[in-house]
């Protein structure tokens, strides 16, 4: 087991295959994920700079998960096939949880991180 993680998938399409993209997202493969056990949640988020180009994250109980050859093996529906055929790019990553440092130093320590975002950010700067 590797830990918690984090699945990035930045696929781009063209103008006329966004919708399509938005419906088999909502419709049919977030709801699969998050009905698979392992998964946490799913985000979607759209690139201000370049229209039709999209980023998905997926909260992963263990990072493994989808990189395993039970998970690699699955069939794809074949509205999946359709959809995933317009990709002009896809990039997949798989991000492993780092814990938090021990401020005292020790390695040995428990690694906890505790408290709020300062939503000013740090002295100086903004």
């Amino acid at each position: 087991m590797a830990g918690p993680g984090m699945l990035l998938v930045i696929v781009e399409v063209a103008d006329d295959d966004v919708e399509e993209l938005h419906r088999w997202y909502d419709t049919e493969h977030v709801p699969e994920k998050l009905a698979t056990p392992g998964f946490r949640s799913a985000r979607r988020f759209r690139d201000t700079e370049r229209p039709g180009r999209f980023l998905a994250l997926y909260e992963l109980d263990d990072a493994d998960l989808v990189t395993s050859p039970e998970y690699l093996a699955q069939q794809m529906s074949p509205w999946a096939t359709t959809v995933m055929a317009t990709w002009l790019d896809l990039d997949r990553s798989v991000w492993e949880e780092l814990p938090p440092a021990d401020p005292s130093g020790d390695p040995t320590a428990p690694r906890e991180w505790a408290g709020e975002a300062d939503p000013g950010g740090r002295p100086g700067e903004r």
